[in-house]
């Protein structure tokens, strides 16, 4: 597997582990409060991941830029879809 990749799949599996020890402590162990923290976890992440992934294009790191921002799309993609899924009702 390519750096990028592991950093993306490192990067999701720290938000989601985030997420569930923040429901864990926060939430009552419910599971809409699970997918309504996991939301916005990604979502922060998604945000600290494309500025330090432009940065890190900027500072000629390429493996490590292209890293963070697919993680960075893939974190977004996975926070939309959790916060929607949550505000939406779906069972």
């Amino acid at each position: 597997m390519k750096l990028p990749v592991k950093i993306m799949l490192a990067n999701i599996g720290i938000a989601i582990i985030i997420g569930f020890l923040l429901t864990l402590g926060f939430g009552q162990g419910r599971l809409d409060s699970f997918v309504i923290t996991l939301g916005v976890v990604c979502l922060l992440a998604a945000l600290l991941d494309l500025f330090i992934g432009i940065i890190c294009l900027v500072a000629n790191s390429k493996e490590w830029g292209q890293g963070l921002l697919l993680s960075s799309g893939a974190l977004f993609m996975l926070g939309f879809v959790s916060c929607s899924a949550s505000l939406g009702g779906f069972h």
